[in-house]
This record gives structure tokens, C-alpha cells and sequence, in this order.
């Protein structure tokens, strides 16, 4: 399944199987992203980021729009950087 419907799928109704598949197939991108953007001296913050992933990936789902033209990932990806 692409994201986009995994995507549509959560938002819609909610499906936490979706949201699993979603979590599973971009959890590395997160943790990636985490470990390039925090030195390691902010051990403590990356700790708390690591612990609130799920968090963190459902806000990017819920707030994400494929009409800016931006793959997910990448979406994800800058959020983290972000915040």
C-alpha cells in the first residue's frame, strides 16, 4: 500500500493498522533525521524525541498534505528537523 492511502486511511477513520504500517516503514527516516539534527550532546532530548516517536509521527500524518507536492518521508523529515 502507498502512504497516501495509508495516510487517507488514518485521518478518515482512524485505522491504527494503518498507522502501524506507516510507523514500520518510517520510523527509520525518523530516528535518522533525529541523529543528524541533535548533536550528540543533547543526549537527553534525543532520548525524550526516541520515547515520543509515535507521537511525533502521528502529528506529521495528521498535519501532512500531499497537495504541496512533497513526498511524506520528506515532510516527516523536515518536521523533525523542526521541531
Amino acid at each position: 500500500m502507498d502512504d497516501l492511502y495509508l495516510i487517507n486511511q488514518v485521518k478518515q477513520t482512524g485505522d491504527s493498522e494503518a498507522f502501524s504500517k506507516l510507523s514500520a516503514c518510517h520510523s527509520g527516516v525518523y530516528l535518522k533525521v533525529l541523529d543528524e539534527s541533535l548533536p550528540d550532546s543533547f543526549h537527553r532530548q534525543k532520548e525524550d524525541f526516541r520515547e515520543e516517536k509515535e507521537f511525533f509521527l502521528c502529528d506529521a500524518v495528521m498535519k501532512y498534505d500531499p497537495n504541496k507536492g512533497m513526498k511524506f518521508s520528506t515532510y516527516l523529515g523536515q518536521t523533525i528537523k523542526w521541531k
